[in-house]
């Protein structure tokens, strides 16, 4: 799992540790993600903001997740995002915001880049 760090002190996000997030990519493997065969090579994660816990789930001592699924586009953007799943709004919000700041190598077939469909689950845990 990635350590989103998230800032119980402030309303604003961190990055996420881009390479603990290639590392479970690459776990995963080539067949989790290009099952179909629609890829070659998996995406790869460049940049992107982690998602905020929101406040008033902190201050209640909330936790939760929230699974959000997604495209990631020929150029790398996120394109088509939505929540799968969350155990309060709140974290839908915040994971969805977050998914949205994210920008990829894609994936490739023989060295072209194409679209591939990712699923993220985001755990919001106090500690």
């Amino acid at each position: 799992n990635i350590d989103y760090r998230y800032s119980l002190e402030t309303k604003s996000s961190t990055p996420v540790d881009v390479a603990a997030y290639n590392k479970m990519i690459a776990a995963q493997g080539v067949g989790y993600y290009c099952g179909t065969g629609n890829c070659d090579s998996t995406p790869l994660l460049i940049s992107g903001s982690a998602p905020v816990y929101p406040p008033e789930l902190i201050s209640s001592g909330i936790t939760g997740n929230a699974t959000v699924v997604f495209v990631i586009v020929e150029n790398g953007s996120v394109t088509d995002a939505y929540v799968e799943s969350a155990t309060h709004p709140e974290f839908a919000d915040s994971s969805l915001a977050a998914v949205k700041t994210w920008k990829f190598r894609p994936a490739s077939l023989k060295g072209k880049p194409v679209k591939n469909t990712s699923r993220q689950q985001f755990p919001f845990a106090l500690r």
